[in-house]
């Protein structure tokens, strides 16, 4: 590895001025580093990746509130992974704690990787969970022979 600074300087003893001076780093791997890097670089396994997608966060647009709560009539919008809507019978359902499935009528973004969904006007106040049900499946033009369910654990309030 060689390091230098490249510039005209006005004396001897001028000090380093970012500003003024050009500084230039050189990297190489040589045949030594590279055995260095064989004897002591260890490979840990940190887990298997996550492959049947799952939702990150929930914003709700009116509120500007992640993960908290669901406006009516508003939009929210859903990030994760591998959540686009694909194929029959699917949708995005949100859910009380008496088990009562409301779908999303008006979905307007949906993407991989993001879902901008209108909650829907009639629910109620109380504890929500949202589920998505897609035959989705990422790399390929198939679709899954039976629709996967990714749900978010979180629950959210309708006030």
């Amino acid at each position: 590895m060689t390091c230098c600074a490249m510039s005209t300087c006005d004396s001897v003893n001028e000090t380093f001025d970012k500003d003024k001076h050009q500084f230039h780093l050189s990297f190489r791997v040589r045949n030594k580093l590279c055995q260095l890097i064989d004897e002591i670089v260890v490979v840990a396994i940190q887990g298997i990746a996550e492959v049947q997608g799952y939702i990150k966060q929930i914003l709700d647009v009116a509120t500007k509130l992640i993960g908290e709560i669901l406006t009516p009539g508003h939009d929210i919008h859903i990030s994760g992974s591998k959540i686009k809507l694909a194929g029959a019978g699917i949708g995005i359902f949100f859910i009380n704690v008496l088990g009562d499935r409301f779908k999303a009528v008006e979905i307007n973004i949906y993407t991989p990787g993001l879902l901008n969904v209108s909650v829907p006007d009639n629910l109620a106040v109380g504890l929500y969970i949202i589920e998505i049900v897609t035959k989705y499946t990422a790399g390929t033009a198939k679709l899954l022979k039976e629709a996967r369910v990714i749900s978010y654990i979180v629950q959210l309030r309708v006030k």
